[in-house]
């Protein structure tokens, strides 16, 4: 249990949960948990790792960078979203640990093509 899952409402932060845990413990315990505080409870996550964005069917993926001019670049929108700027599918592949890989296995669980 990672934190008070019947606490009826309020936020609950999460940075980089995916540290110092085997990908076998997030995939067998630590979704279901954050899945389970959820329904509840707002969930603001920073993570690198596309387990917890694939897997947890999110509302909507922030991206930040900063470009060559040193100024902080935002991107977001739902999983599907793509505008003629850029595609959060495609962001999440170039950007996040082993991205491609993770997109692909979701896409196929929904039974679509990339």
């Amino acid at each position: 249990m990672l934190a008070n899952e019947n606490k009826d409402s309020g936020i609950y932060i999460v940075d980089q949960p995916e540290d110092n845990i085997s990908q076998k413990a997030i995939r067998e315990t630590v979704l279901d948990d954050i899945k389970e505080i959820g329904y509840n409870r707002q969930i603001i996550m920073v993570t690198h790792n596309p387990q917890f964005i694939v897997n947890l069917d999110v509302d909507n993926v922030i991206f930040m960078t900063v470009d060559e001019h040193n100024t902080l670049q935002l991107k977001s929108g739902a999983l599907e979203y793509e505008c003629e700027d850029y595609a959060i599918l495609d962001i999440i592949a170039e950007n996040v640990d082993g991205g491609l890989a993770s997109i692909e296995k979701r896409l196929k669980r929904y039974e679509k093509r990339i």
